[in-house]
């Protein structure tokens, strides 16, 4: 009961609607508020972390990409743009959980059943391959991307119908249609 008391008496003291010095409650409201800015503040760090963690896992899955891109003679403006547009820029639970920055295996009713990858490199690898061995025409345009990902889509890769459009114009595709390093 006591502890009601004290959280009732902090939400009015938060609220302005107490003077703690009336109820003798300074020492008290003292230690709660200071308990209470240290906690926003390791708040507010965990949300700095975490959006460096994130920034930093799109670094990472940009050069895996580059290096599967290269080994795979795979464009890299369509295994990034697609990497970008289908995890969030890596922040999806499957790309960040299964290594699976694609959605392999998920279906719109289930994403569940999307596989699981060892390694970010063999999940980005397993896509390049999937495209190369389902999709060999889109694969076989290559050397125009927008063509590729307008082919990846008529042969049923994607279902949005406006995919296309969301993968040439994602800036990380602009940024390497003219390079594909």
């Amino acid at each position: 009961m006591k502890i009601v008391y004290i959280l009732s008496m902090l939400i009015a003291f938060l609220y302005g609607l107490l003077n703690p010095l009336e109820y003798n409650l300074s020492p008290v409201m003292s230690e709660i508020k200071q308990k209470y800015l240290e906690t926003q503040a390791k708040i507010r760090a965990q949300i700095e972390q975490d959006k460096y963690n994130k920034y930093s896992h799109w670094e990472k899955i940009i050069a895996t990409s580059k290096k599967v891109a290269k080994e795979e003679e795979y464009p890299l403006s369509v295994l990034l743009a697609q990497a970008a547009l289908e995890s969030g820029h890596g922040t999806s639970y499957l790309c960040r959980t299964r290594n699976n920055c694609f959605g392999i295996g998920a279906v719109d009713w289930n994403p569940d059943l999307a596989y699981s990858y060892p390694t970010l490199e063999e999940g980005i690898r397993a896509y390049t391959r999937l495209i190369k061995k389902h999709y060999k025409s889109a694969y076989t345009l290559k050397d125009n991307p927008v063509a590729m990902v307008t082919e990846i889509k008529r042969l049923g890769y994607a279902t949005d119908p406006l995919y296309i459009s969301k993968v040439t114009n994602m800036k990380v595709f602009k940024d390497y249609v003219t390079t594909n390093l």
